[in-house]
């Protein structure tokens, strides 16, 4: 794999889910991604070509990377 490297420290963030509807958690979902995993903030630089790190700080037991619709995919 090569090219121009884009690299993310990433946080690892704690919380209780609640329990709720599907469609409720599809709000719930929408808002973390739009302002707790922004995931904007380096992907407005990335391009095709581009090659994104993430340096997750040994947090092997918790997700990272995800799909959620509000990302525009």
């Amino acid at each position: 794999m090569a090219g121009f490297a884009i690299t993310v420290q990433a946080r690892r963030i704690q919380g209780e889910i609640p329990s709720m509807s599907p469609e409720d958690y599809d709000k719930y979902a929408d808002e973390w991604y739009r302002f707790k995993a922004d995931y904007g903030c380096f992907m407005k630089y990335a391009s095709p070509g581009t090659v994104i790190a993430v340096n997750s700080d040994g947090c092997l037991d918790v997700g990272f990377w995800g799909f959620h619709d509000s990302l525009g995919g």
